[in-house]
């Protein structure tokens, strides 16, 4: 198959676009709720650190441990946001950068937001069970509906780039990036036999 210049996409690099614009799409609400939560957690820090020195608990870095878990979440949110955002607008340009660059932030995606996933702000948020009152503080850090929400969101992401990996490595998207179109390759032998019948003297 041969790819003319500018003829329409493929279909697998038109769902490689719809892919990455998913995952842009849920990426904005992953970085909200991570803001949310950021908010929630700055209110009840100060009440938190109260309740622990009454009671007498060392726990005043469980606040800061959850914080910098949220900030790390917002900012893997806001760069899968805008790549995947520039990317998708991108991959319409038969540009060998864009496919690659879909792979590159695939695979980056993956690993940023699996780590997010193995270090999740609610690991510090749940209690050890020996004390209630304790574990009812840590629980308040952060919103409830957090975890269920940022991991399923997390889930959509990572299938989306899957898809869209999947997609650009199809017969089709391969020859649509291609450097250089058949139709484009100069002829070397037609090139040459021409040059040898204007050098060829008449006779």
């Amino acid at each position: 198959m041969v790819v003319e210049a500018g003829e329409r996409p493929p279909l697998a690099v038109r769902l490689a676009r719809v892919a990455l614009l998913v995952a842009a799409v849920l990426a904005v609400p992953l970085l909200i709720i991570s803001i949310v939560a950021r908010r929630h957690l700055d209110a009840a820090d100060d009440a938190y650190l109260q309740a622990m020195a009454a009671l007498g608990v060392d726990e005043a870095d469980a606040p800061a441990e959850v914080r910098a878990r949220l900030n790390y979440d917002m900012l893997t949110a806001g760069v899968v946001l805008l790549t995947t955002g520039w990317l998708a607008r991108s991959l319409s340009s038969r540009q060998r950068w864009a496919q690659v660059g879909v792979w590159l932030v695939a695979v980056a995606g993956w690993a940023s937001l699996g780590c997010g996933l193995a270090v999740a702000p609610e690991l510090v948020t749940w209690g050890s069970g020996l004390d209630e009152q304790v574990d009812h503080l840590l629980e308040d850090l952060l919103v409830s509906w957090y975890p269920v929400t940022h991991s399923t969101l997390v889930a959509g992401v990572l299938v989306a780039l899957a898809m869209a990996t999947v997609l650009l490595l199809r017969t089709e998207a391969q020859e649509f990036y291609r450097k250089v179109n058949r139709a484009d390759v100069v002829d070397w032998a037609d090139f040459t036999h021409d040059r040898t019948d204007e050098r060829r003297p008449d006779r």
